[in-house]
């Protein structure tokens, strides 16, 4: 369902086996976030890639995650986010934390300095 991997001062939280994120994945997710946050973290990874939904009472989680991400300190971006997912987030006025990453680069991304 999620996996997470820590990088230096980054966390990197994938999903996996999901085409159409709800309130259950969500929370899970969310869950997973604030534990790694919890850890000294400077940049925050989610990747949505293979989501291809997301509902909108999850679209409103991750937007919590993203003020708490906010509030900490924590640069925050939703990678790989498609279709439907993709257009929910940016239509939630969240689109500037999508970024688009080729899965060999995704790491590079989470050890890069910006």
């Amino acid at each position: 369902m999620f996996s997470i991997e820590y990088y230096n001062r980054a966390v990197i939280v994938s999903a996996y086996g999901i085409q159409r994120m709800n309130f259950l994945h969500i929370e899970k997710l969310r869950k997973l976030v604030v534990s790694a946050m919890k850890q000294s973290c400077e940049k925050l990874l989610i990747n949505f890639s293979g989501v291809q939904n997301i509902d909108d009472r999850s679209v409103d989680i991750l937007k919590l995650i993203y003020g708490i991400a906010t509030n900490l300190g924590i640069r925050m971006m939703v990678v790989n986010a498609e279709g439907n997912c993709c257009n929910q987030i940016e239509l939630s006025g969240m689109g500037c934390l999508i970024e688009k990453v080729i899965p060999g680069e995704l790491t590079d991304l989470a050890l890069s300095v910006n």
